[in-house]
């Protein structure tokens, strides 16, 4: 008996443990074109991302050379917040169709937070953007990049200012997630309990 009981405890305890470590997605997941195009909010290895706005507007390009997740807003300007299910502490955004036709002035991203806290992004350009003052300026037509930050967060923002442009287009997202700093869930954190409480009863009783 004082084995089953002790085994009993101890396979509660590890299922626990499962069940948490499940919980937690350390490493690398990427938010693919396609992925991004399937809809908001998106899951991808266990990490889940929705896209917000405050003045703007959100579609999806399932297809073709500008697929992924397109944001705009009619000629004016718009904050987009990417909201991630769990503490990231490193991010990248590949974009493209970023353009400068048409009358002035031209399409940017611009007031990077993350967490509502102002960070400094790495930019680099693929085909017509500049980097200035930490906002990334287009210089032709279907300018293509990508930009970066490390740091702990669960939200990042930015300012998309269109311009007289039609809007731009993020094709990719890369994060890190840290599943360290991932807080058990109360339903999760309960199931400790009975093999917390009963493990040393058990051993105590038959020790006696």
């Amino acid at each position: 008996m004082k084995d089953v009981l002790k085994r009993f405890c101890q396979s509660f305890l590890l299922s626990a443990l499962v069940l948490v470590s499940l919980n937690a997605h350390a490493g690398f997941v990427t938010f693919t074109g396609a992925d991004l195009a399937s809809g908001n909010p998106v899951t991808v290895g266990g990490i889940t991302v929705a896209t917000t706005t405050d003045g703007g507007d959100i579609g999806f390009i399932d297809r073709g050379e500008y697929q992924g997740l397109w944001l705009g807003e009619d000629h004016s300007s718009a904050r987009y917040t990417l909201v991630f299910s769990e503490m990231i502490d490193f991010i990248e955004i590949a974009f493209t169709a970023l353009s400068s036709t048409g009358p002035l002035p031209v399409e940017t991203l611009s007031n990077f937070t993350a967490d509502s806290s102002p960070v400094h992004v790495h930019h680099t350009n693929i085909d017509g953007t500049r980097f200035e003052n930490n906002t990334i300026i287009s210089t032709i037509n279907k300018g293509v990049g990508f930009f970066n930050y490390s740091g702990l967060f669960s939200a990042f923002s930015f300012d998309h200012d269109q311009g007289q442009q039609s809007g731009f287009v993020i094709e990719r997202i890369s994060v890190r997630g840290n599943g360290a700093a991932v807080v058990p869930e109360p339903p999760v954190i309960w199931l400790f309990l009975p093999a917390l409480v009963l493990l040393p009863l058990v051993s105590r009783k038959y020790s006696s």
